[in-house]
């Protein structure tokens, strides 16, 4: 049976990622996306690491913190868990052209028995009205003499040279991609000619699109940005979702061979023209809203700057006096301390003297001199009193609604490598030890790499090519 990487993910609470999970088989950690979907494996992750990361008080932050940007951490993205894709619903066509509620919006006078003329057709899709977008009503692909829709009487195409409307009611409950394909083969002198053809691009024709005019106001103030926003929340909504599904149907693409080369590469021509469209909408309101909120962000910074500098100072000067003060206390404690100790040695030493006398009297009273004489030079042990901890009371208590942590940090200016390398080769540090607290200069490796190419040698480092694709913008 082929191994299975997804059956390590499991659920997790976190706001960045929907499942997580191990493979002990493969020391691959499995990370799975909230937002994208993604699943990223990284490799020869031990479990150790692999224990630490998902016992994390908090997944997304150690990932932000240890795993994002860390070159150390190689990935690779797999497809979709085949278990997690049922299959999907029809997804309901939208209409190619208006109702009759949508007509009596605008024109309280329509009854819905005739129509007038070809601009009662709103180019409106997914319920949404896309009246500021590019997106066109529909049109029978190839075909420039008629216009298409649905009518409670049936499906309707319309003559652009009459401007009169025909109905196809046997059509009534045709999809829209259906409808365009069957109203343009009526259209030719051979039925049905071109519908397998057109029938992929007529689909295509009534989804929803993310191109949109400049015909959307282009925010002066913040204010302006923030009321524009809002009132587009819809349509921005829509784009927003349009991404997140190319975004999903892009990661399942795999090129094997040329043929699917070739339609990676179309795929990739198509979203980078998504991003450009959605970034010429939005980018305007981002770009005035960030300089308000570095204009706020320097008015803060004003006021608050300042402040900062007076506590930072503060702080260290109650906190240099406070180690102090405990200095000179625990100085008291070991002098205290010192003192105890040489009063229990002159105990143990009276003591000593007077249980070694009384054993020599009582010798020489019976007349055994050399057993006295033995005394003498060898006095009996007396243990050493019981000497208690010695403790000093603080000279000083913290503030009011302030407390003190202990907060132990490595000083960064006396910091020696070559010591601590030193003692990597006196062994008094293993080398995986030792390696935990290196990192490599990336940077410098990568300029190396780049300018040395396949000829790179540095042991412990591998380069390879990682070739930069661009893609030429439409003017």
């Amino acid at each position: 049976m082929a191994h299975n990487p997804y059956s390590a993910l499991k659920p997790v609470e976190s706001s960045m990622f929907s499942r997580a999970g191990y493979d002990d088989t493969t020391w691959q950690l499995l990370l799975e996306f909230k937002s994208t979907h993604e699943i990223r494996a990284y490799s020869n992750v031990s479990p150790e690491v692999a224990d630490e990361v998902l016992s994390s008080e908090s997944l997304g932050r150690y990932f932000n913190a240890n795993i994002k940007g860390n070159g150390s951490w190689s990935f690779e993205t797999l497809g979709a868990d085949p278990a997690t894709m049922l299959p999907k619903a029809p997804k309901a066509v939208p209409d190619g052209g208006i109702t009759d509620e949508d007509i009596q919006a605008v024109d309280s006078s329509w009854t819905g028995t005739t129509i007038l003329s070809t601009d009662h057709i709103a180019p409106i899709y997914g319920g949404i009205d896309r009246s500021q977008t590019t997106i066109p009503a529909p049109q029978i692909p190839g075909d420039q003499n008629f216009r298409c829709g649905t009518g409670e009487m049936g499906v309707l195409y319309w003559s652009k040279q009459s401007g009169d409307p025909e109905v196809l009611p046997d059509m009534h409950e045709a999809s829209a991609a259906e409808m365009v394909v069957e109203v343009y083969s009526t259209s030719q002198s051979e039925p049905g000619f071109f519908a397998q053809e057109f029938e992929a691009q007529a689909e295509l024709a009534t989804q929803p699109r993310g191109e949109v005019l400049g015909a959307w106001q282009t925010p002066k103030t913040a204010v302006e940005a923030v009321a524009l926003l809002n009132e587009r929340e819809t349509e921005i909504d829509a784009i927003i979702a349009q991404s997140v599904e190319a975004n999903t149907n892009a990661l399942k693409v795999k090129v094997v061979d040329a043929g699917t080369h070739a339609v990676a590469g179309d795929v990739l021509t198509r979203l980078v023209q998504r991003k450009d469209s959605a970034f010429k909408l939005l980018d305007p309101f981002r770009a005035i809203l960030h300089t308000a909120y570095k204009f706020a962000g320097s008015r803060a910074a004003a006021a608050i700057d300042p402040l900062d500098t007076a506590i930072t100072h503060v702080k260290r000067q109650m906190g240099a006096w406070e180690q102090e003060e405990e200095r000179k206390r625990l100085a008291r404690i070991q002098e205290e301390r010192r003192r105890a100790e040489e009063a229990a040695r002159e105990l143990q030493r009276q003591q000593q003297e007077a249980l070694t006398l009384a054993e020599v009297t009582d010798a020489l009273e019976q007349g055994d001199e050399d057993r006295a004489q033995n005394l003498f030079e060898n006095p009996i042990d007396v243990p050493l009193p019981y000497v208690a901890p010695q403790f000093v009371e603080p000279t000083y208590l913290p503030p009011a609604g302030q407390s003190v942590r202990a907060n132990w940090k490595i000083r960064e200016e006396t910091i020696d490598m070559v010591a601590f390398l030193r003692a990597v080769k006196d062994g008094k540090l293993t080398i995986e030890v030792a390696a935990k607290y290196v990192l490599p200069n990336l940077p410098a490796l990568n300029k190396q790499a780049k300018s040395l190419e396949n000829a790179f040698s540095v042991p412990g480092f591998e380069a390879f090519n990682d070739p930069v694709r661009s893609v030429r913008r439409g003017k």
